[in-house]
């Protein structure tokens, strides 16, 4: 099981294709860095402890280049229905526990 946060540098693997820390204990924020990995096919950030929005860089990335999945717990899983992660490209939300959906 993986702690602690994403480290930005992963942003300098540039030959990247698959990234799966999903189900870890990852906290913090997703670098914009990732928005530098241009062979990025599939992003799995879901079942952790990670906040704030997916940068606009890995949206882009979705958009012209060959990342087809991105997942990550912006599905509310409380009762106000407030999510963890922002996401406006995020192609499967979860909601950190255990269910997750297409927006």
């Amino acid at each position: 099981m993986l702690r602690g946060s994403i480290p930005p540098r992963m942003g300098d693997m540039k030959n990247l294709v698959e990234v799966f820390l999903n189900d870890n204990k990852l906290t913090g924020s997703v670098p914009v860095e990732l928005g530098q990995l241009n062979y990025l096919s599939q992003l799995f950030l879901q079942f952790n402890d990670i906040e704030g929005y997916v940068p606009g860089d890995l949206c882009l990335l979705r958009g012209r280049n060959n990342l087809f999945n991105i997942w990550t717990d912006c599905l509310g899983d409380d009762e106000e229905n407030l999510s963890d992660v922002i996401c406006s490209c995020c192609t499967y939300c979860c909601n950190g526990l255990d269910k997750c959906e297409a927006p």
